[in-house]
C-alpha cells in the first residue's frame, strides 16, 4: 500500500513539473514577440491543459515594471480609480523604464489638428503616432514625473522632464501643473504652467484669437507657446505652426517627440 501510495505522489510530482515547464517556456517565447491576441497585459498567447494563474494587472507602467515586465510595448493597466482598465505603450528603456507614454510624434502619419472630443478621448496607434487621450491622462497623473524626449533634424537628441507633473479634469478644462524642471533641452514649458487645454474648436487660451486655429495645434497655449508639440508634422521644415520646443531647435519642425509619465 505504501509503495503505491509514493508511486502516486511521484506521478503528480512529475506532471506538475512538466506542466510548470511546459507554461514556462511558451511564455518566454511568447514574451519576445510583445503581442496581445488574448488580451493578456503580460502579452502571452500560449495555450496550455495545464492550470495557470493570471498575472495581476498593474497599476501603470512603472508597476508593469516591478512585477517583473521589461519589455517595451503594449501594456493592460488598471489605475484602480474604478473607471476600468485601459491599454497604453510602456517605455521600459528609458531613464529606468516604467514610463506610460502618452503622446509620440515620428513621422507624420497621423493628424493632429483635431476636435476637443478627439482630444478627449485620444487618437491613433500606441504602436506609431498618438495621443492618448485627456481623460486618460488625468486619470494616471497622480504624483508624476513628466519626461519629454525629443530629436531634432540633424539627430542630435534632448529630453525635458518635470515633477509633480498633474493635468486636471474636463471641469477645468484639463489645467496643467508642474514643478521644478530638469533636463537638457531648455524650459519650454514654463510659461504654460496653470493654462487650460486648447483645440481649433475650443479655445480657452488668453489670446484675442485662437492659438490652436493659428498655429495648426492643440496645446496648453497662453498668448500663444514656447512649445506646440502637437503642431503639424512637417520634417525639414520651420515654422511656428509646427512640432516646436522654442528652447531647443527654435521654430526647427521636431523629427521625433515622446511624452511620458511615470
Amino acid at each position: 500500500m505504501a509503495s503505491s501510495l509514493v508511486t502516486v505522489w511521484l506521478l503528480c510530482l512529475i506532471s506538475f513539473g512538466y506542466c510548470l515547464t511546459k507554461d514556462d517556456d511558451a511564455k518566454r517565447q511568447d514574451d519576445t514577440q510583445h503581442l496581445e491576441r488574448d488580451g493578456r497585459s503580460d502579452g502571452s498567447t500560449a495555450i496550455s491543459s495545464c492550470p495557470v494563474i493570471q498575472k495581476e494587472i498593474p497599476r501603470n507602467c512603472h508597476h508593469a515594471l516591478q512585477l517583473g515586465n521589461s519589455h517595451s510595448g503594449i501594456y493592460e493597466i488598471d489605475p484602480r480609480d474604478g473607471l476600468g482598465s485601459l491599454k497604453v505603450y510602456c517605455d521600459m528603456k528609458t531613464d529606468g523604464g516604467g514610463w506610460t507614454v502618452f503622446q509620440r510624434r515620428r513621422d507624420g502619419s497621423e493628424i493632429f489638428y483635431r476636435t476637443w472630443l478627439e482630444y478627449q478621448q485620444g487618437f491613433g496607434e500606441l504602436n506609431g503616432e498618438f495621443w492618448l487621450g485627456l481623460d486618460a491622462i488625468h486619470r494616471l497623473t497622480v504624483d508624476v514625473t513628466l519626461r519629454i524626449d525629443m530629436m531634432a533634424p540633424d539627430n542630435s537628441k534632448a529630453y525635458a522632464k518635470y515633477d509633480d507633473f498633474s493635468i486636471g479634469n474636463e471641469k477645468s478644462k484639463y489645467v496643467i501643473y508642474f514643478g521644478r524642471y530638469s533636463g537638457t533641452a531648455g524650459d519650454a514649458l514654463k510659461i504654460h504652467k496653470g493654462m487650460k487645454f486648447s483645440t481649433h474648436d475650443q479655445d480657452n487660451d488668453t489670446y484675442s484669437k485662437n492659438c490652436a486655429v493659428e498655429f495648426k495645434g492643440a496645446w496648453w497655449y497662453i498668448n500663444c507657446y514656447d512649445s506646440n508639440l502637437n503642431g503639424e508634422y512637417a520634417y525639414g521644415r520651420s515654422g511656428q505652426h509646427l512640432v516646436v520646443w522654442e528652447t531647443f531647435q527654435g521654430t526647427k519642425c521636431l523629427q521625433k517627440v515622446e511624452i511620458k509619465l511615470k
